[in-house]
Order: C-alpha cells, then structure tokens, then sequence
C-alpha cells in the first residue's frame, strides 16, 4: 500500500547521522545533503515520524494499526485489513465499484423476486 521503510535508529541519532554526513560532504568540497537550518526544519516541521524515526514525505501518515508509515495514506480499512494508500487506491477504487454493482444487482432481483411472489400470491 505504499509503505515507507522503517529506520533503525532513534530520532537524535538520525539528527546526528544527517548532520554527520553534511559535514563530511561540506569538508570534501561537496555539496551539503542536509544542513543545519534544513536538518532542524525538517525535524521541527512535523515531517519526522517519531514512531519510525524517518523523514516523512508529504502526505503521508503514520497508521496505528499497520504500525507504519504510509505514502499518501487514505485511511485503514478494516474489510482490506490493510491501508489504502499510493500503491492501491486504484484497486480500492475498484472493489468499492464492483460492490456497488453487486449490491444494485441483489437488490434489483430481490425485487423481482418478492414482487413475483406476492403478485402471483
């Protein structure tokens, strides 16, 4: 459903790792990956999940039941068991569709049997 993968390290350490390979980057004559103004931003923004200790990108959330982060996260359905996010909103799409018709499709015939039984009586 689009899953962000999980970090292995607290939120401190992943602040002293970005800030870590800036610095190296910066001393080579790179270009900084994360500088502190960007590091502190980002930490501050609300972009950091503090369960996965990750940098979220936008749009995503955190679910509580899959006990993940989730890319353009639409909500947790519990018929799935599963979130509908990035990777299979089209499918959901699809189910709820295909329910719908079926469900038309019951209760049409459902009329046309009671209908058929209390007519001809």
């Amino acid at each position: 459903p689009g899953y962000l993968p999980l970090a292995t390290d607290s939120r401190g350490e992943w602040v002293g790792n970005m800030r870590r390979v800036s610095r190296s980057l910066t001393a080579h004559g790179g270009r900084a990956v994360a500088p502190e103004m960007a590091v502190a931003a980002l930490v501050n923004s609300g972009r950091f999940c503090d369960t996965c200790h990750g940098a979220r990108p936008l749009r995503s959330k955190h679910c509580a039941v899959c006990k993940r982060c989730v890319s353009r996260m639409d909500h947790h359905c519990p018929i799935v068991g599963t979130c509908v996010g990035a990777k299979n909103q089209r499918h959901f799409a699809a189910a709820l569709g295909s329910m719908f018709v079926a469900q038309c499709i019951f209760i049409s015939f459902s009329w046309l049997h009671i209908s058929h039984v209390y007519v001809s009586g």
